[in-house]
């Protein structure tokens, strides 16, 4: 249990980030599921790609945010490329 006032005050405040670390990371993985699920539907080519460059854009932040190590932000979006590219040919 936190005694003293600053250890109160960082229990707080990494509630507060946890929050926000998982809310962030549910909006890139929503984001990869609706790139996914329009391959899947056989969307436009350019309804994929507005869905790909916002997917890409969120994990990029997710990197930069250290919710993502480099690798796994890379991984992702080299996946989803592909899954893309395959779809569009």
């Amino acid at each position: 249990m936190a005694n003293s006032k600053g250890s109160k005050k960082r229990i707080l405040t990494s509630i507060r980030n946890n929050e926000r670390n998982t809310a962030y990371k549910s909006s890139v993985r929503t984001a990869v599921k609706k790139v996914q699920a329009l391959v899947v539907a056989k969307a436009t080519e350019t309804e994929l790609t507005v869905a790909l460059k916002a997917a890409q854009s969120l994990i990029d932040r997710a990197v930069c945010k250290d919710l993502y190590k480099k690798n796994k932000g890379a991984r992702d979006m080299s996946r989803l490329v592909s899954l893309v590219t395959k779809s569009q040919a």
